[in-house]
């Protein structure tokens, strides 16, 4: 209600509002991160095995992670275009 009440009166929304927004995306970004520099090493030891089995299936390609990177680091700014309606 206080966030409704802040959005109609045209002021920006106060601290006990946005502090734990902003800590929650700031979690959940590091977390994305993490698990795209994991499932890079992951690709990264996949192309190492095909090298020495050439036999093998091809390993997977780096670009969904780095497209789930750029939609992870465009999140917070998403969030602050939504909030501000």
């Amino acid at each position: 209600m206080l966030v409704l009440h802040t959005l109609a009166a045209g002021s920006d929304l106060p601290k006990d509002v946005t502090e734990p927004l902003n800590l929650l995306l700031g979690w959940i970004m590091w977390l994305i991160c993490l698990a795209a520099v994991a499932r890079l090493f992951w690709i990264a030891g996949q192309m190492g095995h095909v090298q020495d089995h050439p036999a093998s299936d091809p390993p997977d390609t780096p670009l969904g992670v780095v497209i789930g990177l750029i939609v992870a680091s465009s999140a917070s700014g998403i969030a602050g275009a939504l909030l501000s309606f």
